[in-house]
């Protein structure tokens, strides 16, 4: 053992077991994914330093766990008995921004938040949000794909990854993609690497598109809603209609309350569910103005008890704050399991109609959240007491997943599969899809020693 820290210590700067904040980087916020100890955590600041991590890996047959900032739900960073974890949070800075090309260059250990704050005072934005972005790095939401608030507008992460610096899984340094505006020679193995949660390679750089930086939302409109069926009409019925929000979030009563709570605030008495629509002019002939009015019209046509208008920015600010502190206010009361379905946007009022069957069946509460605009929800399952709580949310788990596949959707829309999600996932894709995978996974990482276990069973 001492001899193989004297030569990972020559490699990258490491913790050793037993040293302060070595525990800290063993596994994400998830729950049922018990991580082993590794040999060491790896802190590389350079590239090279991480190639020469993974070829010694490849070399000793040595697992390779990486990891950015550990916000992840689903295990995708749970350290396995006699690993590396490789964290990235060193690799933080920014490289380059290019405002007339309109691009970034960063590391994978930047803060969203950080790189958004960045480049805002150049009049540009990076759109991607997820609930996290105050602590998930960059690096993080490219292996998970990560979405956001504001992704039924503008996108998710693969749709501003330009280029991308990667080690894989024989140590080689790849740079995948050129930061031209066109590029097609060959096989897009960038976008290979956009949610393979480190299966595939270690980004260690990455080129990122920017675009203008959009207006203030000068439209929020909440609805409030006794029921589930109504949500899902005025959802449906809001793109009917045409409409054009930046974002559309839906969160039910036991969310909200978990919120009132968390920032000390009176609760939700009336027990209703609510949907913010937020409107922003993205083009000087855009009237948010008229969409706004517009988005109350449908959500009090679809059954809405109230319709309100936001009263100033900062507080349409606080209401979508409120919403990204949701999982964090729950789990905070105790352990919770997050899930993280995805379905057709016209399926979403079934979805939500059969989770609270599913909470019924299984004596639970689960709390829902998400985004209502592209289909994609959070329904949270705090774990009961008892010798059999783990037992029911498991199967809850396993249900809504169903549920989901049921209505032609995806057992994940951004969380990743990580440990949680490896066999519904597999069961989902079938044989032949399963087979291509793992040849990619051969491709990339020949000695499999990227995240093992991870993704594919």
């Amino acid at each position: 053992m001492t001899t193989t820290l004297d030569q990972l210590r020559r490699l990258s700067p490491i913790l050793e077991p037993g040293q302060d904040g070595f525990a800290d980087y063993l596994n994400d916020r998830s729950v049922w994914t018990a991580p082993a100890a590794p040999l060491a955590v790896a802190l590389p600041e350079s590239t090279a330093q991480v190639a020469a991590l993974v070829t010694w890996c490849a070399e000793h047959k040595v697992p390779v766990i990486p990891r950015g900032t550990g916000t992840g739900v689903s295990g995708g960073s749970t350290a396995r008995a006699g690993s590396i974890v490789l964290s990235v949070e060193r690799m933080d800075q920014i490289l380059q921004i290019d405002p007339a090309a309109r691009q970034v260059r960063v590391q994978p250990g930047l803060i969203n938040a950080d790189l958004r704050r960045a480049v805002e005072p150049m009049g540009l934005f990076y759109p991607p949000d997820p609930a996290s972005m105050a602590e998930s790095s960059i690096g993080g939401n490219i292996a998970t794909n990560a979405g956001g608030l504001f992704c039924l507008k503008y996108g998710v992460t693969r749709d501003y990854v330009i280029s991308l610096e990667v080690v894989i899984g024989t140590g080689e340094v790849l740079r995948l993609r050129r930061p031209v505006p066109k590029d097609v020679m060959g096989y897009d193995l960038a976008s290979l690497i956009v949610g393979s949660e480190g299966t595939l390679g270690v980004v260690t750089e990455a080129t990122l598109r920017l675009i203008p930086l959009p207006s203030d939302p000068v439209a929020t409109v909440m609805g409030r809603f006794d029921a589930m069926e109504p949500v899902g009409r005025a959802i449906e019925d809001l793109f009917r209609a045409g409409l054009d929000p930046i974002a559309l979030e839906f969160v039910d009563p036991v969310f909200m309350d978990a919120v009132a709570r968390y920032n000390q605030e009176p609760p939700n008495r009336a027990r209703t569910s609510v949907l913010i629509a937020q409107i922003a002019m993205t083009h000087p002939l855009d009237d948010p103005a008229n969409q706004g009015r517009a988005t109350e019209a449908v959500f009090r046509q679809a059954g809405a008890r109230t319709v309100e208008w936001s009263a100033s920015a900062a507080e349409a600010d606080r209401l979508m704050a409120d919403r990204r502190l949701c999982f964090t206010a729950l789990s905070a009361e105790g352990p919770t399991v997050s899930e993280d379905v995805s379905v057709p946007r016209t399926e979403l009022g079934r979805l939500l109609v059969a989770i609270e069957r599913v909470a019924a069946q299984h004596d639970l509460v689960i709390a829902t959240m998400g985004h209502a605009g592209d289909g994609n929800l959070h329904p949270c399952i705090p774990i009961p007491p008892g010798p059999d709580g783990d037992a029911r949310a498991q199967a809850a788990f396993d249900a809504i997943m169903a549920e989901a596949l049921a209505l032609g959707g995806s057992v994940t829309g951004e969380h990743g599969v990580g440990l949680l999600k490896a066999e519904a996932m597999s069961q989902a894709l079938g044989l032949t899809q399963m087979v291509l995978h793992r040849s990619i996974k051969q491709a990339f990482d020949p000695a499999g020693i990227l995240n093992p276990g991870k993704v594919l069973l």
